[in-house]
This record gives C-alpha cells, structure tokens and sequence, in this order.
C-alpha cells in the first residue's frame, strides 16, 4: 500500500485516467520486469484532500518485495501528489458481500 499527498483534484483526476489506460494496455502486453507477480490494483483518491492511495496484490512475499522494488523507482505524475508512505501487508480477509 502507497499514500500520497499534495496533489490536486485535477492532477488526481489526470494521474487516474492515465493509470486506467496503462493498466489497460499492460493486460495485453504483459507487465514490466519486477511486476510480473501483481495480482490485482486497486487505487483510490480523496479529491478535496489532494491524497490516494494505491493497493497493488500479489500472491506471494517475494513477488510482492519485487513490486515493491520496482514501484520504488517510479516518480508519479506531477499534479498526483507525491508518495509520503509505503508498506506491505498480509491480506487476511476479502470478502465480496453483495
């Protein structure tokens, strides 16, 4: 999980769509070295605050330490905010309640 701060509605607004077509052109051609073992993205903003926050899944700790490996060297957009935190978290419940 990635928080990030000092971005506009905007930026956000910008950084989203961005993100949504590269994740959509990633499915086709497969995911850069480092992000081969990512499951599943799920990203979220706070407009009014500036803030988002990105989950990224992976199955096991090792893919996970090389996303985050590979997430580290990338610089979001300017207008997104920067990232002021980051840590691992084991998943312990998902559950689709509809």
């Amino acid at each position: 999980m990635a928080r990030f701060e000092g971005g506009t509605a905007e930026g956000l607004d910008a950084e989203m769509a961005r993100s949504k077509q590269n994740l959509q052109e990633l499915r086709s051609r497969g995911l850069p070295p480092g992000l081969e073992g990512v499951t599943r993205v799920v990203e979220a903003i706070h407009r009014d605050e500036g803030t988002g926050l990105a989950l990224i899944f992976c199955d096991t700790e090792e893919e996970m330490r090389k996303a985050d490996e590979a997430l580290n060297g990338m610089t979001p957009s300017g207008g997104s905010g920067r990232r002021v935190s980051a840590g691992m978290y084991e998943v312990m419940h998902d559950e689709d309640m509809t």
